[in-house]
């Protein structure tokens, strides 16, 4: 499994709610490729404008697929459009969860 954060902040200009309309359809273009991904988006509690997203994918493979998709590049690409802080992605090594803990049964 591996794991990636996605962080951001938006323009001062940029619309708030177009641009999570934006982001539930990237989410659900995700959704659709199935491949055991799972990918949610938050804004940072606090803020109207700073976001971050986690993708948990089970290889380079279901990666890929993210990055072939039709919907990827055009959302990356509307992005830059509507970010002071472009979004920087950080591929995290797991530690320790809950789930080393108790595996599911």
């Amino acid at each position: 499994m591996k794991t990636i954060v996605i962080e951001y902040t938006l323009s001062p200009e940029a619309d708030v709610a177009d641009v999570e309309r934006h982001i539930t359809d990237f989410v659900a273009g995700i959704a659709s490729l199935g491949r055991g991904i799972q990918y949610t988006s938050h804004r940072r509690r606090g803020t109207d404008r700073a976001y971050l997203h986690v993708g948990y994918l089970p290889d380079d493979e279901a990666s890929a697929a993210i990055q072939a998709a039709p919907f990827f590049r055009p959302f990356g690409d509307y992005m830059k459009t509507v970010c002071t802080v472009p979004p920087k992605s950080t591929w995290l090594d797991r530690v320790s969860s809950t789930e080393d803990l108790h595996p599911a049964r």
